[in-house]
């Protein structure tokens, strides 16, 4: 019984080290993210922009 449980634990990680979707799918999964939070620093800046210059021609419609 120790001897199949050896083997198949020896067949199954060569088979992990040779399959590298999971590697791939890890890959894209942190490209997806970092691109998730440029996009959401962008946003950030760009609706803070956006307010300061709303305030300030408001500001000078009023005058």
């Amino acid at each position: 019984m120790y001897e199949l449980i050896k083997h198949t634990a020896i067949v199954w990680g060569h088979r992990m080290g040779l399959d590298k979707r999971g590697v791939t799918a890890l890959e894209y999964g942190l490209i997806a993210a970092a691109v998730a939070l440029a996009i959401l620093a962008a946003v950030r800046t760009l609706g803070t922009n956006l307010g300061l210059l709303f305030n300030n021609v408001s500001g000078n419609l009023h005058q």
